[in-house]
């Protein structure tokens, strides 16, 4: 085990020098252009395959490595990736990834209380140009408008939570992105329903077991007969085959004459073997 350990610590530090080299211009930062030329030298590829790791994890670490979505990744900062994708998982390798995804969880939760803020904003922005658009076109004489005041007695929609699709009508709800957990909790539900009723209903007894299973069969022999049948009478219904050609016809009857005559030889034989034991009676 040690022996193998110490080689597989060699093949990794002539991986280290092969990335290096795969940096053709120098500048310390490889992309997939490089990554993939590199893996088209027959060293990289018996190293790779040594160490067990596939040429797929090494393009999926270049994409997480790759945070800033810049096409380039630190050569060093690559390898010592490399050197993580092979075995278990180590316990500061996955306290390190918990710190990472802590940390991308707070600031995602600090951008969208931001966002939240900046809605609440647009909203009051929004209700008060709502405000002054209906106080700008009102008149002294819409009371005299039966139409205008019955509309205004209706209940007033919120700009703002209209937008937000808080107070969408019946229909208009926009349609909700699928949630793969409400499907399988939906299954669950549907599954564990069955099972009640099925336990609700009477057990048949063995006696009624043994009757369904015969009533079964008979329904499957009687289904094969009636198959049976079908093809029988498709075969009678089908046209007559064209005639043979006159050499194969002459082939044709010569067989039919060795049966028979293979046929009369038979009998002849049964007739004498026959013949053979009544005279010896």
């Amino acid at each position: 085990m040690k022996e193998k350990e110490r080689v597989d610590a060699q093949v990794l530090e002539s991986m280290k020098q092969i990335f290096h080299d795969a940096d053709t211009d120098k500048s310390g930062q490889l992309d997939k252009d490089e990554l993939r030329t590199s893996f088209s030298n027959f060293r990289v590829r018996d190293r790779l395959r040594l160490l067990r790791i596939p040429f797929k994890d090494l393009e999926m670490l270049f994409q997480i490595l790759d945070d800033e979505s810049s096409g380039q990744v630190n050569a060093d900062r690559f390898f010592r990736g490399v050197q993580r994708l092979r075995g278990q998982a180590a316990a500061c390798d996955l306290h390190q990834m918990s710190v990472d995804l802590n940390r991308r969880l707070s600031w995602c939760d600090m951008h969208q209380s931001q966002v939240n803020y900046l809605n609440d904003h647009l909203a009051e922005l929004v209700d008060t140009m709502d405000d002054m658009d209906g106080a700008v076109v009102r008149s002294d004489h819409d009371e005299k408008d039966p139409v205008l005041m019955s509309k205004r007695g209706r209940n007033k929609f919120v700009k703002s939570e209209q937008l937000r699709g808080r107070e969408f009508k019946e229909g208009l709800m926009p349609k909700k992105s699928y949630d793969p957990w409400e499907e399988i909790k939906k299954q669950e539900f549907l599954q564990r329903r069955a099972e009640r009723l099925q336990k609700d209903e009477p057990q048949p007894t063995r006696e009624e077991k043994r009757k369904e299973a015969e009533r079964q069969e008979w329904a499957a022999i009687q289904e094969a007969k009636a198959e049976k049948h079908r093809r029988k009478e498709a075969r009678k219904n089908q046209p007559p085959p064209p005639p043979l050609p006159f050499h194969l016809q002459r082939v044709k009857e010569e067989q039919v004459k060795v049966k028979e005559k293979q046929r009369i030889d038979k009998l002849r034989r049964i007739a004498a073997e026959a013949g053979t034991c009544l005279a010896r009676r």
